[in-house]
């Protein structure tokens, strides 16, 4: 699910970090309660994906088996303060690199920018 809306108005700092910590905490809160009632006896993985390239936040819930290991989860408030720092949106400048025969470089190791952070939740229903 893409949350949809928020771009405009963290751009533009017209929502606090708390006022968005606030609803997706809610939208985590609504969607457990759903779970809960509608599963029993599994669990659930909710991710919270801040991507500042494109940039948007999404939200997926798959379902979760104990011997696979969940990792790379940051806090709410940190991915909130993260994204809003890093969000491109703008877009990106591409450049192209423009190298003479004599001083080619080995380009085997690209470097991507951290353009994805995400938070985790368990949901045990």
């Amino acid at each position: 699910m893409y949350i949809h809306g928020f771009n405009r108005l963290i751009k533009n700092n017209r929502i606090s970090s708390d006022k968005l910590i606030e609803v997706f905490s809610c939208l985590e809160n609504e969607i457990e309660l759903y779970l809960r009632k509608h599963y029993t006896g599994k669990d659930f993985v909710f991710f919270l994906n801040a991507d500042a390239l494109v940039p948007a936040f999404t939200i997926t819930i798959v379902s979760h088996y104990e011997s696979k290991e969940i990792q790379g989860s940051v806090s709410l408030v940190e991915l909130i303060d993260w994204y809003k720092e890093n969000a491109c949106y703008e877009g990106l400048e591409i450049v192209e690199n423009q190298l003479n025969d004599d001083s080619k470089e080995d380009d085997s190791e690209e470097t991507f920018p951290d353009s994805v952070r995400t938070y985790i939740k368990i949901f045990k229903t």
